[in-house]
C-alpha cells in the first residue's frame, strides 16, 4: 500500500538511552531496512534536526557529535525530498573519557 512502514528502517546503532564512549566525537550510525530503497531514495542521518549525511549506505561516521545528549533520526528521503519512511527520533548520549582520570572509581 506504499506505506512507510514498509520498509522496516530501524537503527541498528547506537541504540536509545545508549551513552557512547568516544575521544574523536565521531558517532558510527548503522540503520537496517526490510526492502531495498527505490531507486535514487537517500538515507538522510539527522543529529539534533541537522542533516548530517545523505547517502544510500547504511552505516556512516558521523563526526563533530560532542558530548552530551543527542537525537538521532533517520529518514528514507526521494531524490525530490518527499520522506518515504523514518526511524526515531531516539536519544543517545556522548561520552567523553576524561585524560586526567583513566581509571575511574
Amino acid at each position: 500500500d506504499g506505506s512507510a512502514a514498509d520498509f522496516g528502517l530501524r537503527i541498528v546503532t547506537p541504540s536509545a538511552q545508549e551513552s557512547v564512549w568516544n575521544t574523536a566525537y565521531v558517532l558510527t550510525v548503522q540503520v537496517q531496512t526490510e526492502r531495498e530503497l527505490p531507486a535514487g531514495a537517500r538515507l538522510a542521518y539527522i543529529v539534533d534536526g541537522e542533516v548530517r549525511s545523505t547517502t544510500r549506505a547504511q552505516s556512516v561516521e558521523i563526526d563533530e557529535v560532542y558530548r552530551g545528549e543527542h537525537q538521532l533520526t533517520v529518514e528514507v528521503r526521494t531524490s525530490d525530498g518527499r520522506v518515504l519512511g523514518s526511524a526515531g527520533p531516539m536519544t543517545f548520549f556522548m561520552r567523553q573519557h576524561s585524560r586526567l582520570h583513566p581509571n575511574p572509581g
